[in-house]
């Protein structure tokens, strides 16, 4: 990345990936909660795994800044990370969300 990157036009194609990106991102945050602080899951790991590995590839492609939780994500490989420390730095709503999914037994959207 430059200096300059900030400035550059965006284009569609960029809000896109990064939108992609960026909740790729909420739901590893969501499921990181899940599991970490209710120590249940509505993802098997395989899946967690799928995701993380689909956004750290991404993110290798398009760079790491995107807007949400961009610091978090800075270093995501998908392979050494757990998401534990997603878990300790979600906000309460992401809590909150993550408690209902968890309640409601609901498979958070891929």
């Amino acid at each position: 990345m430059s200096l300059f990157d900030d400035l550059a036009v965006k284009t569609e194609e960029d809000y896109a990936i990064s939108e992609l990106i960026n909740r790729k991102r909420r739901l590893l945050t969501i499921h990181s909660i899940i599991y970490y602080e209710y120590d249940d899951n509505i993802w098997p790991d395989s899946k967690y795994d799928a995701v993380g590995k689909e956004l750290a590839e991404l993110q290798k492609q398009h760079g790491t800044k995107h807007g949400y939780k961009d610091e978090l994500f800075e270093s995501w490989d998908g392979q050494s990370m757990t998401g534990f420390h997603l878990a300790k730095a979600a906000t309460h709503e992401e809590r909150m969300k993550a408690l209902w999914l968890l309640r409601e037994r609901m498979v958070y959207p891929s």
